[in-house]
Order: structure tokens, then sequence, then C-alpha cells
């Protein structure tokens, strides 16, 4: 009885955490899409990629969660279903994988941008930027629905420990984790010898107007490393809980599969106001975007009480003249 208890406990706490995130995630990453396609000054090249990783928070917290929770504390027999079964997990997967590889794709273009001592270097055309991101979103796609033709144990539970094999496992490990590390890990390590150098550099003063657009370009790649920093510190534990349980069945690490579910669907929630944070310019938009709503409550609040006062006006202006009338 305790042990149904503490695990009903343990599943409860699971279920209102996910919710949690997921409400913050899909919350926070709608008013991102809603500056950037409201306000034309939020279109540059950089922040295309910054859309793609909200996507896929978003999709995260939409889709990813909601199934997460149906596998991981629902329970899905996979004898009813395999469809029923391994899409979930791969639409999940998906998400997560292109997330990875967009932060990958965010920090070589920061890389380049800062290594061509150039704050604003050639532009690249939309179609292009486009379709970078698509083979971001591909990769993913392909790896993410490996598992429909690369299953484990069919005759188990749904369950993601079941359904993904142990090949799978290590394969997603070494090219969804370890391989987008070494090249985060390489890239930011330049970007900090280019942070140092361009600290110790003097400029002329006719160079001051280029300084101050490195050091924007500075800035905005220290935001974006914060947020490769707390996606790798919220999702390595789950991927290490996944690896260990693949190659060590007696380790019993299965226990840490919920608590670490969550901490990596976390990343979802606070990436939004990381961007809101640290990245001035979606701040401000953000700003403008509450401040605007407000003001155009206020003046239809304002045209509604004229128009109240206005009617009564009239109302009281026909019963004088009524009265006279008499």
């Amino acid at each position: 009885r305790l042990a149904a208890t503490h695990w009903t406990y343990q599943r409860t706490s699971y279920v209102v955490s996910e919710v949690v995130i997921a409400i913050f995630a899909i919350i926070g990453n709608i008013l991102v899409f809603l500056v950037f396609f409201r306000e034309s000054k939020l279109r540059h090249k950089i922040n295309f990629y910054i859309i793609s990783l909200a996507i896929a928070d978003f999709g995260i917290g939409m889709i990813g969660i909601p199934f997460g929770i149906s596998v991981l504390s629902i329970g899905l027999p996979y004898h009813c279903s395999p469809f029923l079964c391994i899409v979930p997990i791969s639409s999940l997967l998906t998400f997560c994988n292109t997330s990875v590889y967009s932060l990958v794709l965010i920090s070589v273009k920061r890389l380049r941008i800062l290594a061509m001592n150039h704050p604003k270097p050639k532009t690249k055309s939309i179609k292009n930027i486009s379709k970078e991101i698509g083979m971001c979103w591909l990769i993913g796609f392909l790896i993410g629905f490996l598992p429909t033709i690369w299953t484990g144990d069919t005759d188990s539970e749904c369950a993601l420990l079941n359904v993904l094999s142990k090949g799978f496992i290590i394969f997603r490990f070494i090219f969804v984790v370890i391989i987008p590390s070494i090249i985060m890990f390489v890239v930011y390590f330049n970007i900090y010898k280019i942070i140092i150098t361009q600290s110790q550099k003097t400029y002329k003063p006719d160079e001051m107007r280029k300084q101050k657009a490195m050091n924007r370009e500075i800035r905005v790649t220290i935001s974006i490393s914060m947020i490769v920093l707390i996606y790798c510190l919220t999702w390595l534990p789950l991927q290490l809980v996944y690896l260990i349980s693949a190659l060590c069945k007696s380790c019993n690490a299965k226990k840490f599969i919920t608590l670490t579910v969550c901490i990596a669907h976390l990343s979802s929630a606070i990436n939004p106001m990381l961007y809101a944070y640290h990245m001035r310019d979606i701040r401000h938009a953000i700003f403008r975007l509450f401040r605007s709503d407000l003001s155009e409550t206020s003046t239809s609040v304002r045209k509604s009480s004229v128009m109240r006062s206005e009617s009564n006006a009239r109302s009281l202006r026909v019963v004088s003249l009524s009265v006279v009338d008499k």
C-alpha cells in the first residue's frame, strides 16, 4: 500500500509539473512569435534561427509534453496500437533533436560574425536561411522517427526505454549529444578567445561606431551562450539516464526518468524568459506589445464610457423635451 501511495504521489507530481511547464512553454513562445511577426525590426537573420528554436520549444509544450504524460504516466499498451505508441515518442524526439541542431546552427553563425571582425557580415537571403533551418528540421525528423523502423521490445508496454532499442539510444547519443556538444564547445572556446581579443583591442576615434556595433554583437553572443548552457544543463541528465539504462540494466536508472524528463522540458519554458531578459530587441518588443494592448484596452474603455455618457445625455434631453411639451 505504501509503495502504491508513493507511486501515485510521484505520478501526480510529475503530471502537475509537466502541465505547468507546458503552459509556460506555450504562452512564452507564443509571445515570441507575436513580437517577431508584429515587429519588422526583429526579422533579421539571427532571429529566424531563434524562431526555429522557439517553434521546437512550442512543439515540446504543445505536443511533446502531453504525449510524454500519456506514455510515462497514463501508460499505453504497445499491443493495442504500435502507431499510437511510437509516433508520440518520435514526435517528442524530433522536437528535441531540432532544438539541439538549431542551437548548433545559431552558435556557428555567431562565431562567423565575430571571426569576420565585422558586425555586419554579408546579408544572406531568407531563402538560404530557410534552407539551413529546413535541414535542421529534416535531420531532426529523420533521427526522431528512426524508432519506427529501429524498434526495441515491441511485446512490452509502451514506454520510452522499451520502444527505443539499445542501438538507437547509443546512435542518438552520439549524433544528438556528443557531436553537437563537441562542436559547440569548440565554437564557444573560439568565441571566448575572440571576445578576449576584442576587449584588449584599442580602436581609433573614427572606429568608435564599429566598436559599438561589435560590442553589441558580443552581447548577443553571450546571451545565446546562456541559452546553450541552460539547454545543456537541463537535457544532459536525461540523455545520460537513457544511455545508462540501455547499457546497464542492473543500474536501476529508470527511477530517475520522470525527474530528468521534467528538468529537460523545463528549458522550453525558460528559453522565452532568456530571450526577454538577455536580448534587448526582443525584450523591448514584448514591452511594446503589452503597452499597445493596454493602451487599446484603455482607449476602448474610454470610447465606451463616452458613448454611454452621450447616450445618457440624449436620454435626458428627450425626457426634458417631453416635460416641456407637457
